[in-house]
């Protein structure tokens, strides 16, 4: 149950916005309905398109844990950073290839998966790209679990 949708600087419910750590909750749901066997799959296995890349051999519970490894810039003060290089790739459109393409370009890993912690928008972007992947549709609206179930992180049994 929905119970209020509100948006915001001119934005309407056609607009494109970021999830960042709302994709948990999806997977969460998605491993509830058995779109998503485990979380300890790969994001390969639901994104062949990241098949080969670091994000891709990245444990999707690394992903939700921000411990995926990949080098990502996050400083806000500099312009040509990680953080507006994903911005003008996904939000901006300024990139063919939507998503995709916008992560593959961040494929250097500093340390194993689960090992570091570093918060990264390009992590919980590769998250959305395996819901997707896992459930057959691009999210435009999340999908809503029956009242006074489990949902997200918290449905799943590990």
């Amino acid at each position: 149950m929905m119970l209020i949708e509100r948006y915001q600087n001119g934005c309407t419910d056609m607009d494109r916005l970021t999830s960042f750590s709302m994709a948990k909750t999806l997977i969460g749901i998605a491993v509830a309905d058995g779109s998503i066997a485990s979380i300890d799959d790969t994001a390969q296995t639901y994104v062949p398109g990241l098949k080969g890349t670091e994000y891709g051999r990245t444990p999707i519970r690394a992903l939700l844990q921000m411990e995926s490894g990949v080098t990502f810039n996050e400083d806000d003060n500099d312009g040509s950073s990680d953080v507006f290089i994903l911005q003008r790739a996904t939000i901006g459109h300024q990139k063919p290839g939507g998503s995709l393409a916008a992560v593959m370009q961040f494929n250097t890993r500093y340390a194993p998966p689960g090992r570091r912690f570093s918060c990264s928008p390009a992590a919980t972007t590769v998250l959305g790209l395996v819901v997707a992947g896992a459930t057959g549709r691009r999210q435009r609206r999340p999908p809503v679990p029956a009242p006074a179930e489990p949902v997200g992180l918290l449905a799943i049994k590990s």
